[in-house]
């Protein structure tokens, strides 16, 4: 069997360790479903982007690929960390029409919200973790399938078990990504930091998450 490189080869490649034909239609939400996964496991530095946000009011438009804040700072002379809160936190600290340097930050749908307003035209250096482009008729690959076309086959079974009700497969397909994801983190952490760090956390702290399936 050959390595999947592409979205219709990942589906191919499903079918048959499955050794079912019956199934076509579900493969696709089988692959969704394990990318949930990976958007909320695999954290290493390919889904680390960085950009800055001009902000002239409350509010500002995430990047559309935005799945969660890494690091967030105010740039300017001195600049310093914005400190996350709830947006009901946020309103209630901020419901006069009081202006000036923000200082918090929420995270609502596909907006950073800031308190207090900017009193002038604000940049907000951020740098988040990327929504895993999803794979589709319209993207036939990406860079984890790529890198790891076992991990994406991987999850992919143990979802496709899960429907089937078979718990035995599902158990050993499920354990088998979780040490997938692990060695994938771990490698990552070796890759930013250098040398063993079998003990380290996870690389940053994911403070908002938003599942792209179903």
């Amino acid at each position: 069997m050959a390595v999947p490189e592409t979205w219709e080869e990942l589906k191919t490649e499903v079918a048959t360790w499955m050794i079912r034909d019956d199934l076509t239609d579900q493969i696709p939400n089988f692959i969704g479903y394990a990318e949930n996964r990976f958007n909320r496991e695999v954290l290493t530095q390919d889904r680390v982007e960085t950009t800055t946000l001009t902000a002239t009011t409350d509010s500002v438009a995430l990047p559309a690929d935005f799945w969660g804040v890494r690091t967030i700072y105010v740039d300017g002379a001195n600049k310093y960390p914005l400190e996350a809160l709830t947006g009901q936190r946020l309103r209630e600290l901020y419901h006069t029409s009081h202006s000036d340097i923000p200082k918090n930050y929420a995270i609502e749908g596909g907006f950073l919200l800031l308190g207090p307003a900017p009193s002038s035209s604000t940049s907000i250096d951020l740098t988040y973790w990327e929504t895993i482009p999803a794979l589709g008729d319209a993207q036939a690959t990406n860079w984890l399938l790529t890198a790891h076309p076992d991990l994406y086959l991987a999850a992919s079974l143990m979802e496709a078990f899960t429907y089937t009700r078979d718990e035995q497969r599902a158990g050993l397909w499920d354990s088998r990504t979780a040490a997938k994801v692990e060695a994938i983190n771990r490698a990552g952490r070796r890759y930013q930091y250098g040398g063993p760090l079998a003990s380290r956390a996870r690389i940053g702290d994911v403070v908002y998450r938003a599942p792209r399936f179903p």
